[in-house]
């Protein structure tokens, strides 16, 4: 053989190599099912904000940077390798529930698991195959504008996000096939990086002023660990005009506003809203050993405590520490409906202030059944607390407020308030000595606040109320005394949030809780400790406030 056909073969040869790396650097990626939502779930046009929120090790970045890519080449080139993967082996999935895609997607009402769980095999992995698919009908429109928001520019940017994305992407940016120039920041970073079909992605640092943030307009914007609150909103502008999607790929050791809105809307049902989820010992996580993840645990206990939750579990840190750890939103917070129908019985109805003066006063209205059972069913103000800067309702207002509920669900026995606020006398010109008590009696609104004000036993008051053994089940015999229907969104959320503010982890444990979710607690906790009872006022006993002077009830007499 001549030298020419030996280069020729040669070449050849190369080009077949460089051919196989470019389809397994795009084509090798088998998506776990937190991946595969996170992936998919805004393909529907509905879903705005779309989170992977996980452990340390659970593949949040490669899942973003996979997102990246596909979305500025304007397909999923991994999308038919993995769909063909499931079809053949359908049957040897080491996942406990074959067909999580149909499950994980907002697409299942076209193709959903429950259709095709009585299918013959071949017609199962067929459809799981057609499902997955159907996912590349769905046009991603190109060139367009994407921006990646790392933590900073030196690390999250240069080490760990550009070199994961250089990896997914095949050859160089010097051939020009899929990246025509990548500029850089100083000559070191990168800042931008220019797609050969027009595409751009633009990278920012959370070091930067929120100015930097503004003014850009975008097709798609993915956060790398979580962000400020102010560069989120700042940002968020620029999607307005395209409707365009964000994407937040994060563990969970800082920046809790994301649990207080996004997460806490996605437990409402907020449809604009996806979350995946990944704990490090879930057995998808099958590229680490048990011993691998029991050694990385130890780890980080080593080096602080309080991130295990996050970096292991995936759970927000700033919800360690719970003052209320039992309170569950699958007990304790009940649907509306169900709550209201509890009230079609003998009940006794109630209602607690917590005033302030520039803030709106925080007010519960409940019921207590004949079991002595506590219901919130209303919440004011419906907006979350610490959302309302500002509120100029007078306390005739809030007292109209009151005698209307009255006049929606009977006479309201107990009327229960701050022991400090209503009772402490104003400083006034005349120096009358007027208080919030007096205030509502003129309006003939008679409130009770002899109330034991001690938050110790306050907190304990409440925690007994929440009290039921999880490991058995939930009956007559052992459950709470305290639902919240979930129209009562502040009460909930203030009873899941409500935390110590914890020292630094050498130092002794705080007895002070954060403010943040005070107002409603102390709601509940006012209620719970005065401990009402189901009055029947119309034969038994009548509860009198101490306002007019009688602190016990007294007898009616029976009509």
């Amino acid at each position: 053989m001549d030298r020419q056909k030996k280069l020729k073969m040669l070449d050849q040869l190369r080009a077949e190599l460089d051919r196989r790396e470019e389809a397994r650097v795009l084509n090798e990626y088998y998506p776990r099912s937190f991946h595969w939502s996170f992936l998919t779930a805004w393909r529907d046009g509905k879903v705005k904000n779309t989170l992977f929120i996980g452990s340390n090790q659970s593949g949040k970045t490669t899942a973003g940077c996979i997102l990246i890519r596909d979305v500025a080449l304007g397909y999923h080139p991994w999308m038919k390798n993995f769909a063909e993967k499931v079809r053949d082996n359908w049957d040897k999935l080491k996942f406990p529930q074959p067909g999580w895609w149909f499950k994980t997607s907002n697409r299942m009402k076209k193709t959903g698991f429950e259709d095709i769980k009585d299918m013959p095999h071949f017609k199962k992995a067929q459809a799981a195959y057609d499902h997955i698919m159907s996912f590349e009908d769905i046009p991603i429109k190109v060139p367009n504008q994407i921006a990646v928001c790392a933590k900073d520019f030196k690390v999250g940017v240069g080490k760990v996000f550009e070199p994961k994305l250089r990896e997914l992407v095949p050859g160089s940016a010097k051939d020009g096939k899929y990246i025509k120039n990548i500029e850089k920041l100083q000559g070191k970073t990168a800042e931008k990086i220019i797609w050969q079909n027009g595409s751009q992605t633009h990278f920012f640092s959370g070091e930067q002023d929120t100015f930097r943030f503004e003014g850009g307009t975008w097709d798609l914007i993915a956060w790398d660990e979580p962000p400020k609150q102010e560069h989120f909103v700042a940002m968020k502008r620029g999607t307005l005009v395209k409707n365009a999607p964000m994407f937040f790929q994060l563990t969970p050791l800082s920046e809790p506003w994301l649990f207080d809105t996004l997460i806490q809307d996605a437990n409402k049902g907020d449809s604009h809203i996806h979350v995946s989820s990944c704990d490090l010992y879930s057995p998808e996580v099958d590229w680490m050993t048990e011993d691998a993840k029991k050694e990385f645990e130890k780890e980080i206990f080593r080096e602080d405590p309080h991130e295990v939750e996050a970096r292991v579990h995936g759970k927000f840190t700033h919800l360690l520490g719970r003052i209320f750890p039992t309170y569950s939103e699958n007990i304790h917070l009940l649907k509306h409906e169900d709550v209201m129908a509890q009230a079609q019985s003998a009940v006794t109805y109630g209602v607690t202030v917590d005033p302030h003066d520039r803030r709106p006063f925080a007010i519960g209205f409940w019921f207590v059944n004949t079991s002595g059972d506590l219901y919130f069913y209303r919440n004011y103000p419906i907006e979350l607390m610490p959302d309302v800067k500002s509120c100029d309702l007078t306390v005739e207002e809030y007292a109209n407020m009151i005698k209307e509920e009255e006049q929606k669900v009977g006479r309201i026995v107990y009327k229960l308030g701050d022991p400090n606020k209503f009772k402490t006398p104003r400083k006034t010109l005349n120096h009358s000595g007027q208080t919030l008590l007096n205030d509502f009696a003129e309006k003939q609104v008679y409130f009770d606040a002899e109330i034991n004000d001690s938050l110790h036993d306050g907190h304990s008051a409440v925690r007994a109320a929440l009290y039921y053994d999880p490991d058995k089940p939930i009956d007559y015999t052992n459950k709470p005394k305290v639902f919240v229907s979930d129209a009562c969104w502040n009460v909930h959320t203030a009873l899941m949030n409500y935390t110590w503010n914890d020292k630094k982890s050498k130092e002794l444990a705080s007895e002070v809780p954060h403010e943040k979710w005070k107002d409603f607690v102390d709601v509940v906790r006012y209620t719970v400790i005065k401990n009402p009872v189901y009055i029947d006022y119309n034969v038994d006993m009548v509860y009198t406030p101490p306002i007019q002077g009688r602190i016990f009830s007294r007898k009616r007499e029976k009509k």
